[in-house]
Parts: C-alpha cells; structure tokens; sequence
C-alpha cells in the first residue's frame, strides 16, 4: 500500500547503501547496519496500531466536486509524490489518501543528483501517478 511509503523507504536506502559498498548477500551485517536494521523492524512492528481508512467518498452527485490535489517532494536520498481526492458536498469537506510512491535517488557514481534535479524527478513521479489515477477512473 502506498502509505507504506514513509515506512519502506528506509529499508531501500540501506539496500542501497550496502549496495554502494558492493555488499555481498553472503556477507554479514556489520553492527550500526545491523542496529539500524532492527530499529526498522521494530518500526515495522508498530503499523499493526495504525489504521489508514480505505473508503472514498466518491459517490457521484450533482451537489460534489471533485479534486484531486497532488504533491511531491526530495531530500538528497529520496523522492516522493502523493495525490488526495478532495471532495466538497454543500457544507461538508472529505479528503481522502488516494496513492503515494517514494523511490531512493539513483545512485550516480560520477555525481551526486542535485535536488532541483530530484524535485523535477519527483514531479514526473507525481505526473504518472495522476495518469495513473485517470486511466483507472476514466476522467
């Protein structure tokens, strides 16, 4: 699920990480991966509290409008997007989750992507997830 994302991204930068360091699966952990392995894990451990409601208030009425409203964003490790359905009923206002996806930034051994760079990467990501979201709802 996407809202997994603030969860999983961690994992994948370590991954990464040792992947930079041309880590073997064979090899042991050394002791601070190991640490910050287990700290992921018990983070893991608590998403059983967390309930994340999945119903979208997205009954067509001629009284609803409807918006999508999208976001993204980078760090100099990450990038992210999300995208809420905004819904306006009379006097009633719902927004819902829709999708999130976070991706580690590509390692690049010459350079470093900058994070003008990555934001850009992070809009492209924004830009597939609404076409995404348009091609499964026929807007």
């Amino acid at each position: 699920m996407g809202w997994l994302a603030l969860v999983t991204i961690h994992p994948k930068k370590l991954l990464q990480t040792l992947h930079a360091r041309e880590f073997e699966w064979t090899q042991t952990l050394e002791k601070n991966d190991k640490d910050q392995w287990r700290e992921m894990y018990s983070d893991l451990q608590k998403l059983v509290k967390i309930h994340i409601p999945r119903y979208v208030h997205a009954m067509r009425s001629a009284n609803k409008k409807f918006q999508f409203h999208c976001f993204s964003d980078a760090s100099k490790d990450t990038f992210a997007a999300v995208v809420y359905l905004h819904i306006v009923e009379e006097d009633e206002i719902h927004v819902n989750l829709v999708i999130v996806k976070s991706r580690v930034a590509p390692l690049d051994k010459e350079r470093r992507l900058t994070i003008p760079k990555l934001e850009l990467l992070g809009a492209i990501l924004a830009t597939r997830l609404l076409a995404t979201i348009r091609s499964c709802i026929k807007i």
